[in-house]
């Protein structure tokens, strides 16, 4: 059976700040199993950390990084990541002024996703000529969605 962690704490640094500013995040978490040569994945998709432009037509996804693999414990753990900055040169101006997600996705060695987190991030034109894109990522636990994978059905 899959384990079930439970997020305890969860750090953004810096927020309210420009788009391509340098990104750090730390995930507190309980798990009732160890889970063994597990990374994140930092972008849209995977604890990895990811961040996704959401719009009607199209969705873009920038991967901003993994953590090395490493076990983690039954109990307590904490996740480190860090970007030095996000590159969103690749993106049109006119998709950046919209909601985002940010993804941290839990991954095994077989490459199961274990558990996704995904965190709101509001993004919008800033300063007098509005040309600076400023992030704002919702942080508090309560409002951050959490998705299990179970793969022991089946």
């Amino acid at each position: 059976m899959a384990p079930t962690l439970s997020i305890t704490g969860l750090q953004v640094t810096p927020n309210d700040c420009p788009l391509s500013d340098p990104l750090t995040l730390e995930v507190s978490f309980e798990t009732d199993q160890p889970v063994k040569e597990a990374h994140w994945e930092v972008c849209c998709f995977c604890l990895e950390v990811q961040y996704m432009v959401d719009m009607t037509a199209k969705r873009h996804l920038l991967q901003l990084g993994v953590t090395e693999v490493q076990d983690y414990p039954a109990g307590k753990s904490t996740m480190h990541f860090s970007a030095s900055a996000i590159d969103i040169s690749s993106l049109k101006p006119s998709w950046l002024n919209n909601v985002g997600l940010l993804l941290m996705i839990l991954i095994d060695k077989a490459g199961e996703h274990i558990m996704q987190i995904s965190m709101v991030t509001q993004v919008h034109p800033t300063g007098s000529d509005q040309s600076c894109v400023t992030r704002h990522a919702c942080r508090h636990v309560k409002h951050v969605l959490t998705v299990h994978t179970d793969r022991a059905a089946g």
